[in-house]
């Protein structure tokens, strides 16, 4: 199976459908300098888990020592291509376990709300590399994301 695949098959569509190519090709063609020799991620700092058309906001930040952990941005753009119900979502990939790309389940805020929050799975790991993105309501148009790296104290 392909990272394109497991990370966010959807989006990837989405941005392969806007450029009139595969989305396999997209997700490579952004991604391939980032994945080592035996095929594992080797640079998640310029990892793209998505990419899109929407605009991220400005000053995204993450704060917390988890599992729960806090965002927040500031959006003075109006413009037509976003929306205050655009809504949050995470991408992570565990240090431990960074080879299954996952959507974060607990994840609360919409863009017009200038915050939000998410939860991650102790379980899994106490480290991780979040991609942080924005989805509109339908689920059809998405942001490119941002990189951070956290660690669960508990």
């Amino acid at each position: 199976m392909t990272f394109t695949k497991q990370v966010s098959p959807e989006i990837w569509r989405a941005v392969a459908k806007t450029v009139g190519r595969h989305a396999p090709n997209v997700f490579f063609s952004r991604n391939f300098h980032c994945f080592g020799e035996e095929g594992q991620i080797a640079d998640f700092g310029n990892f793209m888990f998505t990419d899109g058309t929407l605009p991220l906001p400005r000053n995204l930040k993450v704060s917390g020592e988890g599992p729960l952990f806090k965002v927040t941005w500031q959006e003075e753009r109006m413009w037509k291509t976003v929306s205050g119900t655009d809504r949050l979502q995470i991408g992570v990939l565990y240090d431990n376990d960074s080879r299954i790309p996952r959507v974060a389940s607990q994840v609360k805020g919409r863009r017009g709300e200038l915050h939000g929050e998410f939860t991650l799975d102790e379980s899994i790991g106490k480290k991780a590399h979040v991609y942080i993105f924005f989805c509109n309501e339908t689920g059809t148009r998405f942001s490119a994301c941002r990189y951070f790296h956290v660690k669960i104290n508990s």
